[in-house]
């Protein structure tokens, strides 16, 4: 009620690859990591559902749960001051 959402439509193409998990168990899951701050990390992660043709009539329906979460880490220890380190070629370094 409180809430804007957006949706994303995905377009076919030859290029993507999908991927299909047949015979996950009940206690294993799936981790779709979907943002990173990075600019050239993962943004979306479509997926889907579908009926298989080869599950048994009598198969208990599919159960599932979404959960979206977000994570903080602190910033890793560096091992030296980053004003003592140095690249491959010797020369100070001046950060990422």
């Amino acid at each position: 009620p409180d809430r804007t959402g957006e949706n994303y439509s995905l377009r076919h193409s030859r290029a993507h690859r999908w991927y299909y998990f047949p015979r996950q168990t009940k206690d294993e899951c799936l981790v779709f990591k979907v943002y990173d701050k990075r600019e050239d990390g993962p943004r979306f992660v479509f997926h889907t559902a579908f009926s298989d043709p080869s599950s048994p009539a009598d198969a208990p329906p599919r159960r599932s749960i979404e959960v979206r979460a977000i994570a903080f880490f602190d910033p890793p220890e560096l091992e030296e001051p980053v004003d003592a380190m140095r690249t491959a070629q010797g020369e100070p370094f001046a950060g990422r």
